[in-house]
């Protein structure tokens, strides 16, 4: 187009509006929805559904019940379109008790907000008046919250929710081999998964966690309502340990493919393993394709020695290989970073088999290493040189170190000597110790760095630890610190 003089060509800017963002926009605000929203804005236009995808199915989370890992396998093999977004796949573990009759569950039926929230907001109910106004002010508001109806449902409603329960159970009851079988098919076919976690019912705040959140809605009770009702113990951990031996098996055979992303993170916390894994140990003693690039895990093995296992060698054996497992686990992970490692044994049948799964548990660990760990969380028992000599080989690159539930074995040290030598080769950023037991001492306090407390001791603790200043009296009074003898009895092998 050729302009005629004292013509000015204005050309209009194309504007963007509200309703179509720029990607780059788009991306930084979906950053900060949770799923319930991106749900929802899934659901309103293809562009806005293309960006909220990947972030809706990136973190995957499966209850144990039999419908939900069909769905699951259904997804996976035959969506690709959403298999691919997923990264994470956490499963979700808890059985659920069965009640003879309606008036049990009924019992349990209570709207009322958790204890732990109640005391999280207690602020809610503070005064500026002296600390027994504040006492009462909480009292009243204690009163007010718990001292009322458990609930206000209707006899329908209680009807609906007892009839969705045993739906549930019956739903969890009938997973078998052929459920393994979709769990492990559907782990399989996820091309970019980096995390593996199961997830075990604590004792508080469950009911808000995925999956139960979801359950109370429709049954009206969830783990923090039963967590303390008896049940069969032995019957709930080997059910429960079915679908999470079958999820590890999948994930060692999933990275021996290589048209996968190999797994960055493994998570099994507070798991009590009744039996072993079963793992297809090679024997030549090589590691399993895929663990190589995990820089994040996480192992809590307790052993259970059930009192159906009336035969001690068997669970001797169990124990055994059990250890055998997870050293190879360990051995197969060089590339870990951030490592929590717990390891002990339960043992009501046979006392006298307690803690030889963990007794000296860093020496058992020998030689295995991380060259690249920076922070470990550790809680087992050990001798004093044992646990030095574990620290010592990973001294270079640690720089975070959490002890907890930590036993010395009886005549091997002190921690007073242990903590003493730490500062002489760890050049830490921050540490965290509760629970350390030793042959005559208890250090029950929780010292860690950075914790706010500005009193002379926790500074010269600080100083010590970070600072390389002078050791201060762990035995000081109001150090958190208990001497005497301590409430464990030593057992040999």
């Amino acid at each position: 187009m050729e302009l005629m003089a004292g013509e000015i060509s204005i050309q209009q800017p194309q504007l963007i509006g509200l309703t179509e963002p720029a990607t780059d926009i788009l991306d930084i605000i979906l950053d900060h929805f949770q799923f319930m929203d991106l749900k929802a804005l899934h659901l309103t236009c293809r562009r806005i559904s293309r960006t909220a995808k990947p972030r809706l199915f990136e973190d995957y989370y499966l209850g144990f019940f039999s419908s939900s890992v069909t769905r699951f396998a259904e997804l996976a093999t035959k969506r690709p379109d959403i298999a691919r977004h997923i990264k994470s796949f956490t499963l979700v573990l808890g059985c659920l008790p069965a009640f003879g009759e309606i008036e049990q569950w009924e019992n349990l039926v209570d709207c009322r907000p958790p204890v732990s929230l109640f005391y999280r907001d207690y602020h809610q109910y503070e005064c500026d008046a002296c600390t027994s106004a504040r006492d009462e002010c909480c009292r009243r508001a204690w009163v007010k919250v718990y001292e009322g109806k458990r609930h206000s449902f209707g006899v329908s409603e209680l009807v609906a929710g007892w009839t969705a329960y045993n739906d549930l159970l019956h739903d969890q009851r009938s997973w078998d081999d052929s459920h393994d079988q979709m769990l492990a098919e559907g782990i399989s076919a996820l091309p970019s998964l980096r995390a593996v976690k199961v997830d075990a019912i604590q004792l508080s705040d469950n009911n808000r966690k995925p999956i139960w959140y979801s359950m109370v809605r429709r049954a009206l009770i969830g783990p923090d309502n039963w967590i303390y009702t008896m049940f069969n113990r032995g019957d709930r951990l080997r059910r429960q340990f079915k679908p999470q031996r079958a999820l590890l098996r999948a994930t060692l055979e999933r990275g021996k493919r290589n048209d996968v992303s190999g797994l960055k993170e493994l998570v099994l916390p507070d798991n009590q393993v009744p039996l072993p894994y079963g793992l297809q140990i090679p024997a030549n003693g090589k590691s399993y394709p895929g663990l190589e690039f995990i820089t994040d895990l996480d192992l809590f093995f307790t052993h259970i020695v059930s009192v159906a296992e009336d035969d001690e060698p068997e669970s001797l054996r169990n124990s055994n290989r059990i250890f055998t497992e997870l050293c190879w686990l360990l051995s197969s992970t060089p590339s870990v970073k951030r490592l929590r490692l717990v390891a002990s044994e339960d043992s009501d049948a046979f006392p006298e088999a307690y803690d030889r799964f963990s007794q000296d548990f860093p020496r058992r660990l020998d030689p295995i290493s991380w060259p690249s760990l920076e922070r470990l969380s550790l809680g087992c028992e050990a001798s004093a040189d044992s646990l030095l000599i574990f620290l010592r080989r990973h001294a270079s690159t640690l720089k975070s170190l959490h002890l907890i539930d930590l036993i010395l074995l009886p005549g091997t040290g002190t921690w007073q000597d242990v903590i003493a030598q730490l500062p002489t080769f760890l050049h830490l950023d921050e540490y965290y110790f509760e629970g350390l037991l030793g042959d005559a001492e208890e250090i029950d306090g929780l010292f860690m760095s950075g914790t706010g407390q500005e009193d002379e001791y926790h500074y010269a603790l600080d100083n010590f630890m970070l600072r390389g200043g002078p050791l201060p009296d762990l035995y000081a009074e109001g150090s958190g610190v208990v001497t005497g003898t301590a409430n464990y009895v030593p057992v040999t092998c």
